[in-house]
């Protein structure tokens, strides 16, 4: 995942960040995911994760 240059990273765009990381659950996630590209980025590399035993350990 490339980060953001501080320049670029808005309160708003903090706000969005806690609020996808605090999602109850996996709809919520997948929701804010449609909304930031960025957020969706990590989401993907989330289910990878989630996917592969051997890094989950």
């Amino acid at each position: 995942m490339q980060k953001l240059p501080p320049k670029d990273l808005n309160e708003k765009d903090i706000i969005r960040w806690m609020r996808s990381l605090g999602g109850k659950n996996r709809e919520e996630f997948e929701d804010m995911a449609k909304k930031d590209e960025y957020i969706e980025e990590a989401y993907n590399e989330l289910k990878k994760l989630s996917h592969d035993e051997q890094m989950r350990m």
